[in-house]
C-alpha cells in the first residue's frame, strides 16, 4: 500500500564509494540508508510506500551505472525521477566552471544547496574519495575549487617504496592533535592531516579576504571527522550535506 504524503521528497546521492538515500520534508532530512549498487534495487524499494512530490538524485558514476539508478527508479515509482547535473547556473547560484559541466554533479549539488541555505560567503570542505574545496560568495557566485588526494590515494602513492608499502594507514576519527610524529605511521597519517588542514585554512584566508567576510565552513565526506581535532576553524560538520542539498535544490525548483 501506497501512503501519500504531500510534499515529501526522495533523495539519492550516487557517490564514488557508495550511494546514500534519504528523504527529505520540510526542510528535515531522515530515514538516510547507505548501500553499494548491487544492493541499490532491493533497498530503494523499502521507499516505496510513499508517494512522493520529487525524486531527485544526483551522481558521479558510469553512464552505465547511472542509467542503471534511472532505470530502476522509473520502474519503482510513478513519479519521473530528476537528476541534477553540473550546469551554468541554478537557482541563481552561478557555475565558475569554463566548462560547467566537468564540475562534478555532487559538488555542484553541495555549492547550489549550501548557498541557497546560508545566504552567505560559503567554504565546503567534501573528504571522500577525493579532498575538494569550494568557494562560494554570499551573491552566489562559485570563485573555483581545489582538489586533492583522498586518503586513500595518498596511502597507495606509497606502494612503490618499499619500507612504506607494508604500513597499514589508518585515520581514526578521534585522530590525535598533531605534535612531532615519533615512528613512521604516525609520520605519515599526521602528515596527511597537516597537509589538508593547512590548506583548508590557507583557502579560508584568501576567501576570507577576498570576501571582506568570514565565511561558513562545512565539513562533509567519510573522512571529515578525522580532520576536526586539527583543523583551527570554526565549522558545522554536515554527514549528509549533498543529500540534504538535494532536497533544498528540489524546494527552489
Amino acid at each position: 500500500m501506497t501512503i501519500m504524503n504531500k510534499n515529501v521528497k526522495l533523495l539519492i546521492d550516487v557517490g564514488n564509494s557508495q550511494t546514500k538515500i534519504g528523504i527529505w520534508q520540510n526542510s528535515k532530512l531522515s530515514r538516510v540508508r547507505i548501500c553499494n549498487l548491487k544492493k541499490f534495487k532491493k533497498i530503494i524499494s523499502t521507499y516505496a510506500n510513499l508517494s512522493y512530490s520529487q525524486i531527485l538524485f544526483t551522481s558521479v558514476v558510469s553512464r552505465k551505472n547511472e542509467k542503471f539508478v534511472k532505470e530502476t527508479l522509473i520502474s519503482k515509482f510513478t513519479k519521473s525521477p530528476i537528476q541534477i547535473k553540473s550546469s551554468k547556473s541554478l537557482c541563481g547560484v552561478k557555475n565558475s566552471y569554463t566548462q560547467s559541466t566537468k564540475l562534478g554533479s555532487d559538488r555542484w549539488c553541495a555549492i547550489v544547496g549550501s548557498s541557497l541555505s546560508n545566504r552567505k560567503p560559503v567554504l565546503i570542505v567534501d573528504c571522500g574519495t577525493a579532498v575538494s574545496i569550494d568557494c562560494v560568495c554570499k551573491t552566489g557566485k562559485h570563485l573555483g575549487g581545489f582538489i586533492f588526494a583522498g586518503y586513500e590515494g595518498y596511502a597507495k602513492s606509497f606502494q612503490r617504496a618499499e619500507k612504506l608499502k607494508n604500513i597499514n594507514l589508518i585515520i581514526r576519527s578521534n585522530s590525535k592533535k598533531i605534535n612531532y610524529p615519533r615512528n613512521t605511521k604516525d609520520a605519515l597519517t599526521l602528515g596527511y592531516i597537516m597537509m589538508i588542514t593547512a590548506s583548508i585554512e590557507k583557502i579560508y584566508m584568501k576567501f576570507t579576504e577576498d570576501c571582506k567576510e568570514k565565511p561558513v565552513v562545512l565539513l562533509t565526506g567519510a573522512y571529515a571527522k578525522q580532520l576536526e581535532t586539527n583543523l583551527n576553524l570554526d565549522f558545522t560538520y554536515e554527514e549528509n550535506l549533498v543529500l540534504k542539498c538535494l532536497g533544498i535544490i528540489g524546494d527552489n525548483i
